[in-house]
């Protein structure tokens, strides 16, 4: 039996940001750990950072039961710098940028 993958918090976050992006840009804690196999604690606490980065908004949801409840990840804007390619820049580019242009 192999050991569950550990992941870099940062790798957690960019998996939650994909994640809302493909199921509707909403999501309960519990749902993105089971959807992406990794704990619901390292989900809360990369959800919550990404949060107070102001990337997502977190809503504690309280549980019928009487429990912890869990949050609601809700991601409000998209980021256009995330969403676009990654480009090498060119000659000129380069240049411009060393003479401050």
């Amino acid at each position: 039996m192999s050991e569950p993958r550990k992941y870099t918090s940062i790798e957690v976050q960019r998996m939650i940001m994909f994640h809302l992006r493909e199921v509707g840009y909403t999501a309960r804690t519990s749902e993105l750990g089971r959807d992406l196999r990794v704990p619901s604690s390292v989900i809360r606490r990369a959800g919550l950072y990404l949060q107070s980065q102001g990337r997502l908004r977190a809503e504690l949801q309280q549980s019928p039961r009487g429990g912890k409840g869990e949050y609601m990840f809700i991601l409000e804007q998209l980021d256009l710098f995330d969403d676009q390619k990654k480009t090498t820049p060119t000659l000129w580019q380069k240049i411009k940028t060393w003479l401050n242009f």
